[in-house]
């Protein structure tokens, strides 16, 4: 258990020279953006927490944790593969760390920040699969609101078992590569032909009847639309679908203590958290750090792995103790 703040401890906590604590979450991809570009948003990023601090702390204050961020901002790898950086520090604490997510920027001074609002910061994707169903042949979309791009056009057989299995099988490939649920279009006879045979049926969010093309862009965002207004609740189910595939392939852990084990051992593909679930534990942590509890230091390692992080309602993982996590292997 956190040992119980003694008064003297309280008091340096609360102390202002203590306070000035600066959260910065920006969008960090050497290998895609020109370092000119990646040197002036930095640049940027500096300029407003300097005219932030002058503004409530005193100079000397205030100049001290600059030049604390500036040697953060020189310590950069511009050979990193990762997307994104966050960065913390305080007086008397400071962390970089580099994620593997598309992220919002975010500055945030002198309020407290933890390491799990870093997910909060992830830019959510809106993308999935699209089956099309026709006569004689079956196109795959990748989709997202507004956009459709065909990544995929075979023929098929209605009548030949083996042509609608390949159908099925392909379609289930793809969504694991993409990571993505899928949308299945087309006449209400073709898709009870293709329903009855398919075996991803918890990745796909519904079967639609729809009688146009592929080139029907407006026609098919105008039947997805309904689903669109409610993604949360479908990526939450396709999180938890991911879950279920990855007992199926033993690779799953389950509860504090063995995931635990595995993040520590950075083999943390994907963590799922019940939102708000805390847990005090296994060690100690920095009064000034922005991991607060044993669920945060494992956000953290997992994130440092280049892992994915997802929250989900409370109660969606009662039976797996309100955490698990998808291993690498």
């Amino acid at each position: 258990m956190i040992p119980a703040l003694t008064p003297d401890l309280r008091k340096v906590l609360e102390a202002v020279h203590y306070r000035p604590a600066v959260s910065i979450v920006l969008p960090f991809d050497p290998k895609m953006t020109a370092k000119d570009s990646l040197s002036a948003s930095l640049k940027n990023t500096c300029d407003q927490v300097e005219k932030s601090l002058l503004k409530q702390y005193p100079a000397e204050l205030a100049l001290l944790l600059l030049q604390r961020l500036r040697n953060l901002l020189n310590q950069l790898n511009y050979s990193t593969h990762k997307k994104s950086i966050a960065l913390f520090l305080s007086p008397v604490f400071e962390k970089l760390l580099y994620l593997d997510m598309d992220v919002v920027p975010k500055i945030i001074i002198d309020d407290s920040f933890e390491i799990r609002d870093l997910i909060d910061c992830k830019i959510v994707s809106r993308q999935f699969l699209v089956l099309l169903l026709h006569s004689q042949h079956m196109h795959i979309l990748l989709g997202e609101p507004g956009k459709q791009q065909r990544i995929l056009s075979a023929p098929i057989e209605y009548s030949l078992p083996t042509s609608i299995k390949q159908a099925d099988q392909t379609l289930e490939q793809l969504m694991r590569a993409y990571q993505l649920p899928a949308f299945v279009l087309g006449e209400e006879k073709l898709i009870g032909i293709f329903s009855n045979a398919n075996n991803c049926t918890g990745s796909i969010i519904d079967y639609i009847e729809f009688s146009g093309t592929e080139k029907d862009s407006d026609q098919i965002d105008e039947v997805l639309k309904p689903y669109l207004e409610k993604w949360s609740d479908w990526k939450e189910a396709a999180v938890l679908q991911r879950l279920k595939e990855a007992g199926k392939s033993q690779r799953l852990t389950i509860g504090m203590s063995e995931v635990w084990k595995e993040a520590m051992h950075h083999n943390g593909k994907l963590l799922v958290v019940e939102r708000g679930f805390h847990f005090d534990g296994f060690q100690p942590h920095n009064p000034y750090s922005y991991v607060k509890d044993a669920v945060d230091e494992i956000i953290e390692k997992v994130l440092e792995s280049g892992g994915d992080v997802e929250f989900v309602k409370q109660g969606k993982l009662t039976d797996q103790g309100q955490i698990a996590l998808v291993r690498f292997y």
